[in-house]
């Protein structure tokens, strides 16, 4: 469904000027390798998929955004190798599928929140802004089904996505 309404999203940008295309493009497209990349995480280590049967899984979806993914991809799968390896090297054993999702989020927010002032005459200030309201309501559900579920607030906070 993410990569759905992504898809929608990224489409519905041909209705903007060229140069807010273009910006938009480059906010979605770093959206979709996060997303596309937790997808591959999962085929990898819930279904045991090989990486190549996980790359030629993901083609069709790049295929649908002009292969503009595949870049942005790149981007965040280093990033996420360098996670991987600091977690082996500070515990000695590789972060869950669970962790690096929530290592993606955080990364995104991180690089989304940076994108705020990039620029205060383009699309990045409004599309920046509604992605971070997304964030703020989604953790005020992490904190209201936290606390429906008796979690100490160590955990709930734990699980939080923000600017650390």
């Amino acid at each position: 469904m993410d990569i759905c309404a992504a898809r929608e999203m990224y489409s519905a940008s041909i209705l903007f000027k060229p140069d807010a295309r273009q910006d938009f493009q480059n906010l979605m497209g770093r959206r979709i390798a996060v997303t596309l990349l937790s997808l591959s995480q999962r085929l990898k280590k819930n279904y045991q998929w090989d990486d190549d049967k996980i790359h030629h899984f993901l083609e069709k979806f790049h295929e649908g955004f002009e292969g503009k993914a595949w870049p942005q991809f790149s981007i965040v799968e280093k990033a996420l190798n360098r996670h991987i390896e600091q977690s082996r090297a500070a515990g000695g054993q590789e972060p869950s599928v669970i962790d690096m999702e929530y290592y993606l989020e955080r990364y995104y927010y991180a690089w989304i929140s940076s994108m705020f002032n990039r620029d205060f005459h383009s699309i990045y200030c409004v599309v920046v802004y509604l992605w971070l309201l997304f964030y703020q309501i989604r953790n005020l559900f992490k904190i209201i089904e936290g606390k429906r579920f008796g979690l100490p607030a160590e955990q709930i906070l734990g699980r939080i996505i923000c600017n650390v």
